[in-house]
């Protein structure tokens, strides 16, 4: 059997790598012809729900090791004040394996040198797709097709393969942007690289997490009409003054992320879907759930993703039959994480004090919940 994968971002890299460990060829296209410009929003918290399918596959010591083993959270006021202190022990007890805080780039570095050589090519932009009863063909922008058994559509949020299927589709802005950086060589016994934190003010939070030794990653989120950019050269200052006079080291943190590194973009989430293809294709990662930033588990989900679709191809011959299997242990669990995201970015960017106070009383409950939820799930 052989896939072809449209998206080179962790989820179409993940499931190469699933699939090729099961004696499936693999082939992966990515339409960004730089490697970086793949890896646009800095890191991912790969909490223990997506660190269990990555030791699967053999890569959970290296992310360990390349990354920062995250064992405690911390919501605070953006004065400092801790409104709810929790370890991640019920997610590392249920996985079996810990939580960790990785750069974007990172996790491609091990993805693309564990998948096998040839397997992905940049620069190739798929725009259509059509199929039959053998086979399916990819379609790119430069005229050229790709044969496979099966085609995966893990081109991200903006997914071009759910747009044909799904027309109708639209990605529903959140209200607030995102600043995120990372700092380098910056230490502070305020934020202990073992710990993720969260500060909350009106219309605004950041959230920070270790990425490896002295490289704290942050974001920034800020309520604000859609499609805000900033000046060449201005997003530190911008963000700056957004977070003057929070709790330290919250200004000395940004101050030490080069402008360069400080990367804006607007943050969407999408209504659930109840079917992901037909026949031979389906969808995965963003692009069959656009999930908002809000409780770190868009790259999780598509991690997930992955391990069941390789887990599906294994039980049926019938590959239509095999897609149909995933999307339906698949549809469930992450429709209900797209929902909580959005509630949780909703309340987190709550502007009235009033709210403001009640927010600040309910979340040590509300990451209780959200993680018997995650560790509810069965595949």
């Amino acid at each position: 059997m052989k896939a072809v994968i449209v998206g080179g971002g962790v989820g179409g890299l993940t499931a190469a790598v699933n699939l090729q460990q099961s004696g499936i060829e693999a082939s992966v296209f990515e339409r960004e012809a730089d490697l970086s410009r793949a890896q646009v929003g800095g890191a991912f918290t790969l909490y223990s729900n997506a660190m269990r399918p990555l030791t699967e596959i053999g890569l959970g010591d290296t992310v360990r090791e390349t990354g920062s083993v995250l064992h405690r959270v911390e919501l605070r006021s953006w004065q400092g004040k801790v409104h709810a202190a929790r370890t991640l022990e019920p997610l590392e007890e249920r996985w079996q394996v810990p939580s960790v805080g990785m750069s974007r780039t990172n996790i491609h570095r091990i993805l693309t040198s564990t998948i096998d050589s040839g397997t992905l090519t940049m620069g190739k932009e798929c725009t259509g797709f059509t199929q039959d009863g053998d086979g399916v063909n990819a379609e790119f922008a430069d005229g050229s097709t790709e044969r496979g058994d099966i085609l995966i559509g893990a081109d991200g949020s903006r997914s071009k393969l759910r747009a044909l299927q799904f027309p109708g589709f639209e990605r529903k802005y959140a209200g607030y942007t995102v600043w995120q950086g990372i700092a380098e060589d910056f230490e502070h016994p305020g934020i202990p690289e073992d710990m993720l934190v969260i500060w909350y003010g009106r219309g605004l939070r950041l959230c920070m997490y270790h990425v490896g030794r002295g490289r704290p990653y942050w974001a920034a989120l800020y309520t604000t009409e859609e499609g805000g950019r900033d000046p060449e050269g201005a997003s530190k200052q911008i963000v700056l003054e957004l977070f003057r006079g929070w709790q330290e080291p919250l200004e000395s943190l940004i101050e030490s992320t080069p402008d360069r590194a400080i990367s804006r973009m607007d943050n969407y989430g999408g209504t659930p879907l109840d079917h992901w293809g037909t026949g031979r294709e389906t969808l995965l990662g963003d692009a069959a759930h656009p999930t908002t930033i809000d409780v770190g588990q868009g790259a999780c989900q598509a991690i997930e993703d992955a391990a069941a679709l390789r887990r599906a191809l294994s039980e049926h011959d019938d590959p239509t039959q095999a897609l149909r299997t995933y999307e339906r242990r698949r549809i469930d669990r992450t429709s209900e994480v797209m929902k909580v995201a959005w509630q949780v970015g909703t309340v987190g960017q709550w502007k009235n004090p009033l709210l403001a106070r009640a927010r600040a009383v309910f979340m040590g409950p509300g990451w209780d919940r959200h993680i018997r939820k995650l560790n509810a799930y069965v595949d």
